[in-house]
C-alpha cells in the first residue's frame, strides 16, 4: 500500500525490468516537484473540504438563528481557511528551495546534538 501511495504522489516511479519477477522504483530526485506534488493533492484538497465544511457551518449556525460572536468566528475562521488556501497554491506556483546556506548551519546542528541530553 505503501508503495503504491509513493507512486500516486510522484516520489517514486515504477521503472520496466528485464527481469520478470524483479520489481524496480526510481526515487524522484527533484525535491520541490515531489513535495508540490504532494501538497497539491494532499493538503489543498483539506483546506478546500474545510472551506466547505466552514461554509456550510456557518450557514446551519445561521439558520439555527446563532447569536452573533459565533456567526462572526465561523466567518473569520472561513476567512482563515480561505488564506491559507490561497497561500498554499501561492507557494506551490512560486517556490523554489534554496539550501545555500544550509551547509553554514551544520555546524550549529552538531553543536545542538552534542549538549542535548540522551
Amino acid at each position: 500500500m505503501l508503495v503504491r501511495e509513493l507512486e500516486q504522489w510522484g516520489v517514486i516511479t515504477h521503472a520496466r525490468s528485464t527481469q520478470a519477477e524483479a520489481q524496480r522504483y526510481v526515487a524522484e530526485t527533484d525535491l520541490m516537484k515531489m513535495l508540490g506534488k504532494v501538497l497539491s493533492e494532499r493538503e489543498a484538497g483539506l483546506a478546500g473540504v474545510g472551506q466547505l465544511d466552514l461554509e456550510s457551518a456557518e450557514d446551519q449556525a445561521r439558520a439555527d438563528g446563532a447569536d452573533r460572536n459565533v456567526l462572526d468566528r465561523l466567518r473569520r475562521m472561513r476567512t482563515l481557511a480561505s488564506l491559507v488556501d490561497r497561500a498554499l497554491r501561492l507557494f506551490l506556483t512560486t517556490s523554489r528551495l534554496d539550501l545555500a546556506g544550509a551547509r553554514e548551519l551544520l555546524p550549529f546542528v552538531r553543536q545542538v546534538r552534542t549538549r542535548s541530553p540522551r
